[in-house]
């Protein structure tokens, strides 16, 4: 619901709202400029009667003197009865400069106010107002959830660049833009009188009339110090009911102009108080910090415009739109649900009915909230995204409650005969990984649902765990169906580049275990941006899958550095372990911005085994500000398939490397790397409470194992290992 209005509203209001901002931006640049006049002065230690002094010994007729919010002086007095007002300054009397507005400023603020539209123009800008706090509200709450929660709210943003510019943005401008639309709001209300802006005090009267006195020997004025009045209203010549009145920063003061007595002096009611409060910080008068910050902020707003049109462009784009032979639902024989947030499911799903479709099968595909009967159907295949916390995509999150309805309440219900399968998508970087398609799931395990093939898991949109799964989907399908085609789906990807192979060092032939450390460069010895624990995305050739692996370099290195172990019948591994130097790769990068090493000064404890210890080394050896890094890493045998040992004996030595703790299995006391860890545990936990980090990299069975041994340790030191990967202090690359 929140991402629906907030979209709708994004959209249609847009212009409206950049246009506001933008004239409010301007607004704030006066403010600035003002805060620069030569005529702001300094008036600390002057009572207001010594300031009256030297104006009235100078200028005869006074009728007010004003302190602006920048801090300069404003003088209205007359000359042979005309009024003139001047900036004064109060130290000499001297005069400074008549009162200038300008021009721009004036149909700026015009545009600003009321668009030039009067009374009308007056309430769609209060109508902008409102718009602009739903909508700070609303993406509030999508950046909760989209980050995995509260705890996790400035951690780092995933997805397209138009999404993280969206959500960057929106956590830097969310204050001052939510103060921004309460204030304009409040104040379109005080202007339609449905809110009150405070009622003005009772004017009191000089009880008898005696000969004059200046101003600047009545004794109220002497106790006042000139920095803290705002406006001083003169009586009027010959009116000697007329009193002094005096507006300070919390109230008025009325002063007898023959005695010098106070005769009142009320405070602001607290509506007064509230829309003095509410035009500051919608105005940023009298200062110019808060200005400043008004100006940036204004400026975000049409980045907001621009990057959510294309957020909402690219969703809408993602989904079924005109598919050509997409079965009605109720003749279809097999029917595709999906789930996706940000719309990158679809492309598998598509590939999917696309190649059911050109064999024959009558196959119809929709989102999830779409769900209805298929009395047809034989099979239901569920590609479900999680998002954020464990929940369900927005076009998703009616699906257990439409299914659970479908499949016992409904007339209908007798009819549904299909089995199902689910393709569960999501990321390992989150603590609730693929969360939301295990709910479903059980959810249809306990309806007593057939279920066609073991649920599978696709980390970061793999490919090749797609392929396997349409292999086993195939088998599932016969002898009912044959089913031909190429399920080799691939994700848009960037353009390749070629890389040639410089050096190459083997290890682990006598364990039957060949591993290899490859560096890569271009013909300048150049190869693109990237940090240690970046991928890259490698294409063998004749296939048009990218296998990708952890990089173990930084761009500054002039090489692209890799860690591969030759897989039995692995096509990727098997071309990098034959390649000879000299020859060439097609490749492509990617950021793994979930998988950098933190730039504090924090301790961080780095676990692996085998080649998860490529991301490590690149850290490692960029480490010129000697962070405390402690390596747990797990080999063989030492005298096989010891990566790095000459480097690591370097590192220990130059302090870029605190402490190496090696775990080797094939050895007479053989260790496992969680068993290190564990021996360590109590380190680790200290570590952690103290602000570090913990990264791991390797295999899903290592990371289980090291995740049992440390979670212990956690309970007993009240640590919560879901709080630590939502504040990105417990990160983990999986393969």
């Amino acid at each position: 619901m929140w991402r629906t209005i907030h979209s709708f509203i994004g959209l249609v209001a847009g212009v409206l709202l950049v246009l506001t901002a933008l004239s409010g931006g301007f607004l704030a640049t006066e403010v600035i400029l003002k805060s620069t006049s030569p005529f702001v002065q300094n008036v600390n230690g002057l009572t207001t009667a010594d300031g009256l002094k030297t104006l009235m010994s100078n200028y005869r007729e006074v009728e007010k003197l004003t302190q602006k919010p920048n801090g300069s002086f404003l003088l209205t007095h007359r000359i042979q009865n005309k009024a003139y007002k001047i900036y004064v300054d109060l130290h000499t009397a001297e005069r400074l400069d008549k009162e200038r507005k300008s021009e721009f400023y004036a149909w700026m603020r015009g545009l600003h106010r009321s668009l030039f539209m009067e009374r009308l123009g007056r309430a769609i800008v209060g109508f902008a107002a409102l718009i602009m706090s739903i909508l700070c509200i609303s993406g509030t709450l999508l950046i909760i959830r989209r980050q995995g929660g509260i705890v996790a709210f400035f951690s780092k943003v995933r997805g397209h660049w138009s999404e993280k510019l969206h959500t960057i943005f929106g956590r830097l401008s969310l204050i001052p833009l939510i103060i921004i639309g309460i204030t304009g709001l409040y104040m379109s209300l005080v202007t339609f009188h449905f809110l009150p802006s405070g009622s003005g005090p009772q004017f009191p009267e000089t009880l008898k009339e005696l000969p004059p006195v200046p101003a600047y020997k009545l004794q109220a004025f002497k106790q006042i110090p000139l920095g803290d009045i705002k406006e001083i209203s003169f009586p009027i010549p010959g009116d000697w009911f007329d009193v002094y009145t005096v507006k300070t920063k919390t109230g008025y003061i009325f002063i007898d102009q023959f005695t010098g007595e106070i005769i009142t002096k009320p405070s602001f009611s607290i509506s007064q108080q509230i829309f003095d409060w509410v035009m500051f910080l919608h105005t940023a008068e009298g200062s110019y910090i808060w200005a400043s910050v008004l100006v940036v902020v204004s400026l975000s707003v049409p980045i907001f415009m621009i990057t959510g049109t294309v957020v909402w462009w690219r969703r809408s784009r993602a989904g079924v739109g005109r598919m050509k032979q997409n079965v009605a639902a109720h003749l279809a024989e097999m029917v595709i649900l999906v789930g996706s947030e940000s719309g990158s499911t679809w492309g598998f799903a598509k590939n999917l009915h696309q190649n059911l479709t050109n064999s024959g099968v009558k196959v119809h595909i929709n989102q999830m909230n779409k769900v209805r009967q298929y009395p047809k159907a034989k099979h239901l295949y569920l590609f479900m995204a999680t998002y954020g916390d464990g929940d369900a995509p927005q076009n998703a999150n009616k699906f257990l409650r439409r299914i659970q309805h479908l499949l016992t309440a409904s007339k209908y219900a007798k009819l549904q005969k299909w089995s199902y399968s689910i393709l569960a998508f999501g990321d390992k970087a989150f603590p609730k990984y693929c969360a939301f398609a295990h709910e479903a799931d059980a959810l249809l395990m306990r309806l007593e649902r057939n279920k066609k093939i073991e649920t599978i898991e696709v980390n970061r949109k793999s490919s090749q765990t797609f392929a396997h799964w349409a292999k086993l989907m195939v088998e599932a399908l016969k002898p009912d169906y044959a089913i031909n085609g190429d399920f080799n789906y691939t994700p848009p990807r960037p353009k390749t580049k070629t890389l040639i192979l410089r050096s190459r060092t083997d290890y682990g032939i006598a364990v039957n275990a060949p591993t290899t450390v490859f560096k890569f460069s271009n013909t300048r010895n150049k190869v693109g941006k990237h940090v240690a624990g970046d991928l890259v995305g490698i294409v063998p050739p004749n296939d048009n899958i990218a296998r990708l692996y952890s990089i173990g370099s930084n761009s500054t290195d002039n090489k692209l550095e890799i860690c591969v172990k030759k897989l039995e019948g692995g096509l990727c591994s098997t071309f990098l372990h034959n390649m000879k130097i000299g020859e060439t790769i097609d490749m492509y990068l990617i950021k793994n911005e979930d998988f950098h090493i933190p730039k504090n000064n924090k301790p961080i404890a780095l676990i692996g085994a085998g080649t998860g210890i490529a991301p490590f080394i690149g850290m490692i050896r960029n480490n010129s500000k000697k962070s405390p890094i402690t390596l747990y890493w797990g080999g063989r045998d030492p005298k096989s398939d010891f990566l790095y040992e000459s480097e690591i004996k370097e590192w220990l030595d130059d302090g870029r490397l605190t402490k190496f703790c090696p775990a080797f299995s094939r050895v007479k006391h053989k260790q496992y790397v969680q068993d290190v860890v564990e021996f360590n545990a109590s380190q680790i936990a200290t570590d952690l409470k103290m602000g570090g980090t913990v990264m791991v990299c390797g295999g899903s069975a290592m990371a289980s194992a090291v995740r049992g041994v440390l979670e212990p340790w956690f309970n007993d030191n009240n640590i919560n290992l879901d709080i630590l990967k939502k504040k990105q202090l417990y990160l983990e690359d999986i393969y």
